[in-house]
This record gives C-alpha cells, sequence and structure tokens, in this order.
C-alpha cells in the first residue's frame, strides 16, 4: 500500500473492509460546519473512485459506516488516526487534523476501489509547517483555476501553508503605471483562493516583496524616485536585469509610507495572521541614493533598521512577520533586534547544500523554516534529482536545528518558461520529508508514480527525472544570450562558455535520442494512466521535444555563431519551423494554467532565434 507522506504507524491486517451503495458517510454530532465542508470532500472522492453516491449525514454511525470523529485528547494538534476493517472506517482527529486522515483515506481508496484492505494508520509531521511558495509574478500570474489546483494537491499531500510571491502583479489601486501592460490577481481572486484554501486546511500566507526585486514598480514615473539607483528605467527591460535589480532607497521616508500602504491594502484579504515580507537579496543596497545613510549606520544596521520598522508594522496589522533569511544571516548579531517571533526563511536550493546556516538560525533560537525548491526556473524542465535531494537534506537540516517548518519553492526566473505543473513532483518531495522520514528515491518515486498516474506506471517519475539529465542548454541563457545583446563580454561569454561547451556539442546525438526515447515511453504510458492525468503526460512530451529542440539550437549556434563553421541550411530552416509549430502548441499550455502576462516577452525570444536559424540559410 502506498501512501505519501508515509504514515509513521501503518499496520495491515488479514481482512478487509467491503464498501457498498448503502454505506453512509456519517460525521460525528461534535464535528464543525468546517470538518462537514471537508467530508463533502471525502464524498466526492469515493463517487469519483468507485460510482457510489453515497449519503452524507451527521450522528451516530451503524455497522458498515464511514465514520468521521472529533476528539481533542491526542498527542499533537496533526495527530489522526484511521481505522479500516470489516466493520467499518472511522476517521478520527481534530479540527486541524481530520482532513489528513480522510486524504490517507483517499489515497487507499484510489488503490483498491471499494474493496478495501483491513488498516490501522497513526500519524502525525515531524515538522508543523509545510508549506509550498509559488512565485505569480515573474512570467506568469497564475489563473485562480490553477491555483485551486495547486491546493488540491497540496490538500493531498497534507502541506498547510500556501504562499503567492507578489511584487506587482496584484491589482493595488493607485498602482495602474506598475500593471497596465500586465494582467495581475484581483482581490476577489485572492478572497476566493482564500476561502478554498481554507476548506483544505491550508492557510493562504500573504507575501509582497517589499525591499529589493520591486523591478516593474521602480521603473514607473510615479515611483522611479524612490530606487536606490539613479534612472531605473534607463536599460531595456531584461530578464537578468530583473533578478539584479531593483532596491528601493531605505533612507528615504517616502518609500516606507509606499511599502506600509501595500501591506495595509493587501493584509484583509486573508484569513492568516502571518505575514511574509520578503526583504531578500538586497543587491543595490547603499549603491546610491543610500550610500551616505548605509555609511553612517553600517548596512547591517541600516536593512535591519528598514526591515523593523516593516516587521513591527505587520504586527501592528495583527500579524507574525515572516521575511527571508539571505541578508540577515550575514548579521546574526542582528537576529535579536527584530520584533520577538519574527520568522526566518532560509533559503537554499542545490543539491550539495551544506548545514551551516540552517545552524546560525537554530544557535540563535529564533523562529524559522528552511525553504529547499523544486528547481523548475530558469529551464525547460525541473531538475528532480536536484530538487529530491535539496529538499531532503533541508528537511533533515530543520528537525535537527529545531526549525518549525519548510517552505517548498517554485520560482519563476527568466519568465517561467518551464510548465508549472512539473512542480508537482518537487512539492511531494518535500511533502514527504516534512511530514515524514527520508525515503530512497527509487521508493518514493515508485510510490508517486502509482498514486499520480495509477498502478503500472510505477517507473515513470524515474523516466520523467531523465529529462533534465539529457538537457544540454539551459532557457537562461538562451534568454540572456538574447536579450543582452548590448552586453558585449557577457553575450561573448555565454557563447564561448555555454554553447560552445565541447563535451555538450559532442553529446547532442546521444541525448536527443534519448529524449526520443523517453517520448516513446511516455507516449505508451498514456494507455495505463489514469484518464485526467494524460494532459500532464502530453505537457511532458512536449517538454521532452522542446529540450530536444533546444539542444539543437545550442549547437547550432556554436558552430554558425562561435565556430563559425558552415551551417547546414536544410537543418537551421526546418528546426526554426519546428521551434515556431512547438511554440504554437507550448502557448496553448501556458494558457490553460497563466494568464496572458509575460508569454509576449517569451514569444519575441524564440522568434529572434527562429530569424537567426533562417539568417543562416540565407546567407550560406
Amino acid at each position: 500500500m502506498n501512501i505519501i507522506p508515509q504514515p509513521l504507524s501503518l499496520k495491515e491486517h488479514q481482512n478487509f473492509y467491503l464498501l457498498s451503495y448503502n454505506t453512509y458517510l456519517v460525521v460525528e454530532g461534535g464535528c464543525t460546519r468546517h470538518i462537514y465542508r471537508q467530508a463533502r470532500l471525502l464524498q466526492e472522492a469515493i463517487e469519483k473512485n468507485t460510482g457510489f453516491s453515497l449519503h452524507l449525514t451527521k450522528g451516530e454511525a451503524r455497522t458498515g459506516d464511514i465514520l468521521i470523529s472529533y476528539c481533542e485528547n491526542v498527542p499533537d494538534p496533526e495527530y489522526y488516526r484511521l481505522e479500516i476493517d470489516p466493520e467499518g472506517v472511522r476517521i478520527e482527529g481534530t479540527q486541524q487534523s481530520i482532513i489528513y486522515g480522510i486524504q490517507t483515506f483517499i489515497q487507499v481508496l484510489e488503490q483498491s476501489g471499494a474493496r478495501l484492505p483491513g488498516l490501522s494508520v497513526e500519524d502525525r509531521p515531524r515538522l508543523p509547517f509545510r508549506g509550498f511558495y509559488h512565485d505569480a509574478t515573474r512570467g506568469r500570474v497564475p489563473r485562480l483555476s490553477y491555483l485551486k489546483t495547486l491546493a488540491d494537491q497540496m490538500m493531498r499531500y497534507k502541506l498547510n501553508q500556501f504562499q503567492l510571491y507578489i511584487e506587482h502583479t496584484y491589482l493595488f489601486r493607485d498602482f495602474s503605471e506598475v500593471w497596465r501592460d500586465d494582467t495581475p490577481l484581483t482581490p476577489e481572486e485572492i478572497l476566493e483562493l482564500d476561502e478554498y484554501c481554507y476548506d483544505r486546511g491550508i492557510e493562504l500566507v500573504p507575501s509582497i516583496s517589499t525591499c529589493s526585486h520591486l523591478y516593474k514598480v521602480l521603473r514607473t514615473k510615479q515611483w522611479e524616485n524612490l530606487c536606490e539607483l539613479e534612472n531605473p528605467g534607463g536599460e531595456a527591460f531584461t530578464a537578468r536585469e530583473r533578478q539584479l535589480h531593483h532596491t528601493v532607497d531605505i533612507s528615504n521616508p517616502k518609500s516606507l509610507e509606499l511599502i506600509k500602504g501595500l501591506l495595509k491594502e493587501y493584509r484583509p484579504l486573508f484569513r492568516s495572521r502571518r505575514f511574509n515580507i520578503c526583504a531578500d537579496e538586497t543587491f543595490d543596497l547603499g549603491k546610491g541614493r543610500s550610500r551616505a545613510y548605509c555609511e553612517e549606520q553600517g548596512l547591517g544596521k541600516a536593512y535591519v533598521g528598514y526591515v523593523r520598522e516593516l516587521c513591527q508594522y505587520v504586527k501592528e496589522l495583527g500579524c507574525t512577520p515572516m521575511m527571508w533569511g539571505d541578508v540577515i544571516c550575514e548579521y546574526p548579531q542582528l537576529l535579536s533586534s527584530l520584533p520577538e517571533g519574527t520568522v526566518f526563511l532560509n533559503w537554499a536550493y542545490d543539491a550539495g547544500v551544506k548545514e551551516d546556516v540552517t545552524k546560525i538560525f537554530g544557535e540563535s533560537k529564533v523562529p524559522f523554516y528552511n525553504c529547499p525548491g523544486v528547481n523548475n526556473w530558469s529551464r525547460l524542465v525541473p531538475d528532480f534529482q536536484e530538487a529530491f535531494e535539496n529538499n531532503r537534506r533541508m528537511a533533515e537540516y530543520a528537525k535537527r536545528n529545531h526549525g518549525t517548518g519548510l517552505l517548498n519553492t517554485d520560482w519563476g526566473d527568466y519568465y517561467f518558461f518551464s510548465q508549472p505543473e512539473h512542480s508537482m513532483l518537487g512539492m511531494i518531495y518535500g511533502a514527504q520529508f516534512s511530514w515524514g522520514d527520508s525515503m530512497e528515491a527509487h521508493e518514493l518515486n515508485r510510490a508517486v508514480s502509482r498514486l499520480e498516474f495509477g498502478a503500472g506506471l510505477e517507473e515513470l517519475a524515474d523516466t520523467l527525472w531523465k529529462i533534465s539529465s539529457n538537457c544540454l542548454y539551459q532557457w537562461m541563457d538562451f534568454c540572456t544570450w538574447m536579450e543582452d545583446q548590448d552586453k558585449k563580454e557577457l553575450h561573448q561569454e555565454i557563447l564561448e562558455k555555454k554553447f560552445m561547451d565541447p563535451e555538450k556539442i559532442n553529446h547532442l546525438d546521444e541525448a536527443n535520442r534519448e529524449l526520443l526515447e523517453i517520448k516513446g515511453e511516455l507516449s505508451g504510458a498514456m494507455a495505463l494512466a489514469r484518464p485526467e492525468k494524460r494532459k500532464l503526460l502530453a505537457s511532458y512530451i512536449l517538454s521532452a521535444d522542446g529540450v530536444r529542440y533546444f539542444n539543437l539550437l545550442g549547437s547550432i549556434l556554436a558552430r554558425g555563431e562561435g565556430l563559425r563553421e558552415k551551417t547546414d541550411s536544410e537543418q537551421a530552416w526546418k528546426l526554426a519551423r519546428s521551434l515556431e509549430e512547438w511554440f504554437a502548441s507550448y502557448k496553448e499550455t501556458w494558457r490553460a494554467v497563466s494568464k496572458e502576462s509575460e508569454l509576449g516577452r517569451i514569444q519575441s525570444i524564440l522568434d529572434g532565434y527562429c530569424d537567426i536559424l533562417r539568417n543562416f540559410c540565407a546567407v550560406q
């Protein structure tokens, strides 16, 4: 029996329970309306997996019924118990934890149908806060329907916090110059998502960039005077520049006035009593308008003074402040300067991440989460192997150093080119490691493959891992080479160090052959996959094709632009057509889950490469 996250205790019995058309789903009298709504989700899952439309009622259960029971005397607020035997099913837990028992039962149901094995499950998580952080700013603004899909997946794997990264993509009042060329989230969408998450045991936590990464905000005529650097809109808009700039001038009181206004406007949309002010990667701080102030105060004290005032304001709004920990960890002696209870979010995204920074927060005895990533950004396909190991390590470090949570991140660097649905596998890794213990990769992949795609497809996740291992060139490099051509040294460096790498050129044929084999395996898997998962498989096939085309594009650029070799004009023309046809399908998948957002920026980059390919044809 595959259950993810793996329960703390699971015992299988030599009997079974037969769910029938006359079974009742009973909510015990002491249960709240909130629990009743969660029981409705179970009712829907039973009908989906068995065809039986059960009555849902309140009161006392009879033999053969499914009983949802509320209890208070438990060892942990997130503890639940599930019993399945010939007499019936009992799901017992708290207001907070019954949803977890329901999800475990649904996973059993999906694998067993109406003849369920006898089981005794007792379970609770290792970390109390288990979250997912989704970039809703750079590249893609997600559709509400997709955000609800994310929330459903979070519920399924017992995650309990959800954050959306916002710089400018919320419809702030008086911000029309900022979002006028975008498709921002509306207050109605946030309110509806908050309600949807609440019903699924998930806390939707507001998160706004308040110090750095305010690229579009500080490029406007309205707010450019608050940017640390002069003339912030002087350079062309590029994905690389967006990652490096812009930070607010913390020495200007009007900067605080602006940011506090955003916090005040955004806060009422959420039930949550937490608020993430971000305040990370302050690359420009002290290099422009605030130079004299930062030199006088000291860079660390200047930064802490600014975020302390924001944190205090968040507390006045009735919330516990949260913030990224990359800047403050450089000044551990100043951690105590921030308001008591501030939660620090310690991020690190590589597979070989060390424990040293986690120890800084642990030894300082401040509340903190560790924040790994799904490794889905700056590329076309996720690096699942990197995501697995990064999540595994960061979860273990959090547990050893008294961290209170794991917040798994999904960023949109370089226009969120990858399919966001492909982040789900990395999300599940974080769910397993934050709830339970480590698992061997192949074992976890087999369990996830069966739960997500169906019986007979246990090797599917291992196959998905292979897509990334055959990706020779990264989207980030294609993006920068095309957009930053005015930076001659950078342009040439990417050509020489990325595209002209002899190992990549020599490995092209082998990598693309394996990608075709992967495409064949995924195509065959559709016959066994659950019908609702076939579109997801189709999107993986699209991505595998995209990797093949970009592998070929990188090698052609290396030979034609770098090595000045004669380019096969027929091959270049064919690749241009293939990329254009591929991108037409890509745009359909984008629009299914995302608003229009910055799709046009990706279009212009792809058009530029197709024009280069056709120029090769024209001049030779």
